[in-house]
C-alpha cells in the first residue's frame, strides 16, 4: 500500500484520474465515502493496486524450487541438476519487458491492466500463465489473497478519495 501511495504522489496525473473515478461512484452515495460495495464499480481503482503489485510484490523471492525428476531441468537453455535450489525474483519477474510491452516497464501505468493493455486478463493464482505473482502460484498461492486485494483496494480509495459531503480530505 506504501508503495502504491508513493507511485500515485510521484504521478499527479494518475492520481487525478483515480480520483475522479472514486468521485464519481461515491458522489452519488449518502455519506459520500468509500464503502467495500464501491469497489466492484471502480475499475482504475483495481488496476492501480494491480501496478502496485506488479512494480512492488510484498515479498521480493519465492521459496526455493529444485527439479525433482531424474536428469535434472532446463531453463532457458540452462542445465538445473537434479535438487538444486533455484529462487526467482518476484520483482524481476514483472519488469521483464517482453512481457510487459510497455516501453517502460519500470513505469507506474495502471492502463495496463485496463481492456487493451497487456495485463488485462493478468492471472493471479499462476494457473494460466505467470506475468506476476505477488501471492505466489498454482498451490503455494497465499490464501489470503482475495481478502488482501479487498483490504488493498478499500484503503488505497479511502486514502486517494475526496469526501463530497464533508470537503476534502
Amino acid at each position: 500500500m506504501q508503495w502504491t501511495m508513493a507511485n500515485l504522489i510521484a504521478r499527479p496525473e494518475v492520481q487525478a484520474k483515480f480520483r475522479a473515478e472514486i468521485n464519481g461512484v461515491v458522489a452519488s452515495s449518502k455519506g459520500g465515502r468509500v464503502d467495500d460495495m464501491h469497489l466492484p464499480e471502480m475499475p482504475y481503482l483495481r488496476a492501480v493496486v494491480l501496478e502496485g503489485l506488479r512494480r512492488h510484490p510484498p515479498g521480493r523471492f519465492m521459496l526455493p524450487h529444485a527439479a525433482a525428476e531424474e536428469g535434472g531441468a532446463t531453463l532457458d537453455a540452462f542445465s538445473v541438476p537434479r535438487h538444486t535450489p533455484l529462487n526467482f525474483t518476484l520483482g524481476g519477474m514483472a519488469m521483464d519487458g517482453t512481457v510487459w510491452w510497455d516501453w517502460d516497464p519500470e513505469r507506474f501505468r495502471p492502463e495496463r491492466f485496463l481492456p487493451g493493455g497487456e495485463g488485462k486478463d493478468v492471472d493471479l493464482t499462476g494457473v494460466k500463465e505467470i506475468k506476476m505473482m505477488p501471492f505466489g502460484a498454482a498451490r503455494r498461492i497465499c490464501p489470503g489473497i482475495e481478502v488482501s486485494l479487498l483490504h488493498l483496494e478499500y484503503f488505497v480509495a479511502n486514502l486517494v478519495g475526496v469526501r463530497v459531503e464533508g470537503g476534502a480530505r
